[in-house]
């Protein structure tokens, strides 16, 4: 199984979620919501560290890829 990071989870960071948990693959989000379901972690750093993931999504306003 795929571990897949999400950073963001707003409407479109949700969508990529559903799709990569419906195709078999543990999800985990970069994110400041506490109302999800999968692991989250506050800071990317903290995320790579703990969870490793193989595949990363940057769902963020564009604006904020880079940070």
């Amino acid at each position: 199984m795929t571990r897949a990071l999400i950073i963001g989870a707003g409407p479109s960071g949700i969508r990529h979620a559903s799709v990569l948990s419906g195709l078999g693959h543990e999800v985990a989000f970069v994110t400041a919501r506490n109302d999800l379901s999968e692991p989250r972690f506050a800071t990317v750093a903290e995320a790579v560290t703990a969870f490793t993931p193989e595949y990363v999504v940057v769902s963020t306003e564009t604006a904020a890829h880079g940070q």
